[in-house]
């Protein structure tokens, strides 16, 4: 009924109720898709040639919108409650896209950034900000590898095509 070319699936179970089982098969779809982000903020002052930096490091799960629980059902012999939660892949593609616009969209305000720094003669500042834009793309390995887990046929994928000259262009930028 739910076409695994068209659809992630979770399935959870439970002792306790209906309600965790469907939890529980959430958690299933957001472990293939969830990606790790590291997060840095830098701020330079440009009066005392001064940067400090702070490193966050967390887990980012993609949000499940558009997620469903479409079955449940209790087995009385084991006492265990089931739950079927499924998401359209194409749902999560476009979340992905999303995530990935969001960065290019930083990397190209750092660019413009450090290139001002430079042609205003602060080096240093330029550096920092073409640095946050180096580190910026790195969160892009995390989303391209969930892109790819999550589509299904990458060469008849014509989103997959532009995407892969998009990131071809991001890092000769770099």
């Amino acid at each position: 009924m739910y076409d695994p070319d068209q659809y992630l699936i979770g399935v959870g179970f439970s002792k306790e109720n209906a309600v965790s089982a469907s939890e529980s098969a959430r958690a299933e779809l957001i472990k293939s898709i969830s990606v790790k982000v590291n997060s840095t903020t830098k701020d330079y002052n440009s009066t005392d040639k001064s940067f400090s930096e702070a490193t966050i490091i967390s887990k980012s799960e993609l949000l499940l919108e558009g997620s469903l629980i479409k079955d449940g059902w209790y087995d009385e012999d084991k006492g265990i409650f089931y739950s079927l939660v499924v998401i359209k892949r194409q749902d999560v593609v476009n979340t992905i896209d999303s995530l990935i616009a969001t960065i290019f969209n930083k990397n190209g305000l750092s660019l413009r950034q450090g290139e001002r720094a430079y042609k205003n003669g602060d080096i240093i500042k330029a550096l920092v900000y073409y640095y946050d834009g180096y580190i910026e793309s790195s969160k892009l390995i995390p989303y391209i590898q969930t892109y790819n887990s999550v589509i299904i046929d990458p060469e008849n994928d014509e989103g997959f095509q532009n995407f892969q000259q998009k990131f071809y262009t991001a890092n000769h930028l770099l």
